[in-house]
């Protein structure tokens, strides 16, 4: 059912591109239309792929159950790997990677009944905190765009830098309530507490809204 749902993305978008007004356009709906069919059979080749996975998954999800609290994990973890390629291959920057994002937190906040919550930061197996590239650009595009979805719940550890800090800042003085903020080693202790590995309680990502 996903492949034929995918399928008939892939469709839709080859035929807009034909009828495209601008080559803008064209361009963007041929990229789309080459993506959804090439995840019909493989796993994502590049970012973009990654990210338009990502977006259908959360579709169908949404599509098969009644929108409630839904959570995409740590998204500056698993995207990490094609973000990094991209760029050491030089067909992404950073800046087409913003873009990226801020076309899919569009569709994100097109999603009225539901919490779509991310994590980012945390801690990495050796203690330290986990910081890369998307885990700025996921909380700039909440401060540029100002959505209330996706909510945005951030991992906070002793030894964050300073710049990711700021960048924290930045985001609360938007006034979107944003990001939620979580301390690593009390949520890690609390998971642990209940019989959790200490890795799997690493790997800790929030759900829905935090009052």
């Amino acid at each position: 059912g996903a492949i034929l749902y995918l399928k008939r993305y892939a469709e839709l978008a080859e035929k807009m591109a034909a009828e495209a007004e601008t080559d803008l356009q064209k361009k963007n709906l041929t990229r789309i239309a080459d993506s959804c069919a090439w995840l019909t059979h493989d796993k994502p080749r590049t970012f973009f792929d990654a990210v338009q996975l990502l977006w259908i998954a959360q579709e169908i999800m949404m599509a098969e159950n009644v929108p409630a609290s839904e959570s995409l994990g740590r998204m500056d973890v698993y995207l990490a790997p094609y973000y990094e390629k991209d760029k050491a291959e030089g067909i992404l920057t950073y800046n087409e990677a913003s873009e990226i994002l801020d076309a899919l937190w569009i569709k994100f906040s097109g999603n009225l009944h539901s919490y779509q919550a991310i994590t980012v930061s945390g801690t990495t197996a050796d203690g330290k905190t986990f910081v890369n590239d998307l885990t700025y650009l996921i909380m700039e595009s909440t401060r540029k765009l100002k959505f209330d979805q996706p909510l945005i719940d951030f991992r906070y550890t002793d030894t964050m830098p300073q710049r990711l800090w700021m960048e924290v800042v930045e985001l609360i003085k938007t006034g979107t309530g944003f990001p939620g903020i979580f301390y690593d080693p009390i949520c890690m202790r609390a998971k642990m507490s209940t019989g959790q590995s200490e890795e799997d309680a690493r790997n800790y990502a929030i759900i829905g809204c935090v009052e």
